[in-house]
């Protein structure tokens, strides 16, 4: 032993003796915790919500908190599925997802016959570990536009909030200032339920020099915090 230490030493300073070590521990330890796997969902699955036989076709984008909460947008297939209603979102744990939003499905809160449109593809869903999350979406019906055809939505779980409409008077500002566009869903929601949208206005009193703004929001308000043209007001989350 004495001679395998000279050896050692004399090969391998002391410092990276204690570094090799620490990986052998180190992996060791790695190897003897046990990372639980769940499966979140699988095409040819029954899809949660949907008619027995309706089974997911294609999984889309998801997104998954540190609590384990998923928001899947998902692809079905089966009787009385078509074109115009075989896309959905989904949250929940894995083996407990709900059908909370799907194409073709009235829109809560708004006139009969408003109904969620296409989908389409969203690589930026929010939702933090409580469940909450936030979506812009496109919406068809009655009076429905491309110059109105885009909403906010805050869900809870499957209880969902259409807080913003293209085409709306734009909260806090002039009258005629309109929310022109939401260009995507929000830039992120925090653990708190706040979040920050970027919104494109228009109308008689906006210009292209002051039609780009950033807003900072919650399931009960939005203010603009940010336009082109205006001083800027530090903000956080």
């Amino acid at each position: 032993m004495r001679i395998l230490s000279k050896i050692t030493f004399s090969l391998f300073p002391p410092r990276l003796i204690g570094l090799f070590v620490f990986a052998l521990i180190s992996s060791a330890e790695l190897q003897a915790q046990v990372v639980p796997v769940n499966m979140v969902a699988y095409t040819g699955q029954q899809a949660p919500g949907m008619d027995e036989g309706v089974v997911f076709s294609s999984l889309g984008t998801r997104v998954i908190t540190n609590s384990g909460i998923v928001l899947l947008k998902a692809t079905v297939e089966g009787n009385g599925i078509d074109d115009n209603n075989d896309e959905g979102y989904w949250v929940g744990y894995p083996g407990d997802l709900q059908l909370v939003i799907r194409e073709g499905q009235q829109v809560p809160g708004m006139a009969e016959g408003i109904h969620f449109a296409a989908l389409g593809s969203d690589s930026d869903l929010r939702l933090n570990s409580s469940g909450e999350f936030v979506l812009v979406v496109t919406i068809t019906g009655p009076e429905i536009t491309e110059a109105n055809n885009r909403i906010l939505i805050y869900g809870e779980g499957s209880i969902l909030n259409v807080l913003l409409q293209t085409g709306d008077q734009a909260p806090g500002l002039p009258e005629g200032t309109l929310i022109g566009s939401l260009i995507r869903s929000p830039n992120q929601l925090s653990e708190s339920g706040q979040y920050t949208l970027d919104v494109i206005l228009s109308g008689a009193p906006v210009t292209t020099d002051n039609d780009i703004s950033f807003w900072l929001g919650d399931k009960n308000q939005l203010d603009m915090i940010l336009r082109d043209g205006e001083m800027s007001t530090p903000v956080s989350l």
